[in-house]
This record gives structure tokens, sequence and C-alpha cells, in this order.
């Protein structure tokens, strides 16, 4: 198992990754960019825990693999979710928009504020009829 190792951040050093010798046209080298965004994002992750803890936090290849595809999952989720709440908002900014003026929604208010004082007062003869009944049954059943 190969182990892959950091120098501190402090310390001015990067990640150190085992390359291949003789350049870019070497047929050792893998040109393969997912291979390499891969790798990069391993290296950033690696990094971001060397300066967390303070202490060097090597990575094995395998550990490297499951950090890799957890990270790619997060990624696939948030991405559906950018396009989920994308598709949200245009179906709302393509719904038609019924805005009512000041005066309108003033009006609309006013009107429900009636409204509403004429339920609580069907509310009160309501509980006035209500205490009658009782009054008048107590007295029926006294009899």
């Amino acid at each position: 198992m190969e182990v892959y190792k950091s120098e501190s951040a402090s310390d001015g050093g990067g990640t150190q990754l085992p390359l291949s010798e003789g350049g870019p046209n070497n047929p050792l080298q893998l040109n393969n960019s997912g291979f390499h965004s891969t790798i990069t994002v391993l290296k950033h992750a690696f990094e971001i825990a060397t300066t967390q803890t303070q202490v060097e936090q090597p990575l094995c290849l395998e550990c490297m693999k499951v950090l890799s595809d957890k990270l790619d999952k997060e990624v696939e989720n948030a991405s559906r979710n950018i396009e989920a709440y994308e598709a949200c908002l245009q179906r709302l900014e393509e719904k038609p928009q019924d805005v009512l003026s000041e005066a309108d929604f003033h009006k609309e208010k006013l009107k429900i504020e009636e409204e509403e004082r004429k339920l609580e007062a069907a509310i009160e003869e309501i509980e006035k009829q209500n205490a009658e009944v009782n009054t008048k049954l107590k007295e029926l059943e006294q009899k």
C-alpha cells in the first residue's frame, strides 16, 4: 500500500505525490483528466486535514479512493439540488403574478376586517342565544 504524505502548510510545502519521470510525453504518465481532478480534490482534502489538526495526515490509496467517492457523491447531490432549485425558480418566474396595487390591497384589507367584525358579532349573538337556551333548559329540568 502506497502512502502519500504532505508537508505541513506552515512549512510552506505542498502535497508531494510520486511523479513519473520524463515529462508530459512519457507513456507511463496518466493524462486522464478524471484521475487528475480526483488527485487534485484529494490533495486539497489532505491539505485541509493537515491544517485542521496541525499533524501530518498521510492518506493511503484506498482511503483516497473512499474519500474521492464520498466527495463525488456530495458534488453530485449538490448539483442535483442546484438543478431542482433552478427548475423551481424558473417555474415560479413563469407563473403570472397577481399583484394588488396599494389601494386595492387597502380596500381588500378593510373588506376582510369588516367581515371579521361581523363574524365576531355573530359569535357573540350565538353565545347569548346559547346562554338563554341553557338557562331555559335548567328551568325545565327543575320543573
